[in-house]
């Protein structure tokens, strides 16, 4: 009896602690108006502006962690063409991607372009690697790693959300895997 008129008192305490967490904060879309970014209290980066294509802008700088894949992206089924694009997209994991700034309407994708993904390949594979993933021997290199990023972006491309960050260091060493070519060298 003595443990339910307990909980019964603190249920009050509880509602009002709930109520006391700071809420997202909402900016308008300066071209969208049924859009707006929501940028959560616990955020790791404060919202700094829109750029003239509408794009938002971060400061701060914050630990990634998460899962990343880096392979060909565009011109893929050229063999050896120059001009060739690659791409990182970084998975974060869900606590931090529930933490990290998003559209309202168009919600979040579940990943982000690193902006300087070669940097960060260096970083983490040895030039052998380096140079198999650029011939063709291997097809992507993929793994799980913390890393410190800035220059958080949020746009729109397409009509869909894109995130982008910077990768500035290794915070804690990679996990790696490579993957051997299947045959299908196309964009993928």
């Amino acid at each position: 009896m003595i443990e339910a008129c307990v909980r019964l008192a603190a249920l009050p305490l509880a509602l009002f602690l709930l109520g006391a967490v700071p809420a997202a904060k909402i900016i308008p879309h300066p071209d969208d108006t049924d859009e707006a970014l929501v940028i959560p209290a616990d955020s790791p980066v404060q919202f700094d502006r829109f750029d003239k294509y509408g794009v938002a802008h971060f400061r701060g700088s914050f630990v990634l962690t998460g899962s990343f894949i880096y392979g060909c992206a565009i011109d893929c089924e050229e063999p050896l063409l120059k001009n060739r694009f690659y791409r990182m997209d970084f998975t974060p994991d869900r606590e931090l991607a529930n933490r990290l700034p998003r559209w309202r309407v168009r919600g979040t994708v579940p990943s982000i372009v690193i902006t300087n993904e070669r940097a960060f390949v260096r970083a983490i594979t040895s030039p052998a690697q380096y140079a198999g993933l650029h011939s063709e021997k291997i097809a992507d290199i993929r793994g799980r790693a913390n890393i410190l990023v800035d220059r958080f972006e949020v746009g729109i491309d397409c009509d869909s959300p894109s995130l982008t960050a910077r990768f500035v260091r290794i915070v804690h060493p990679a996990k790696l895997t490579a993957n051997a070519p299947d045959g299908d060298v196309g964009c993928g």
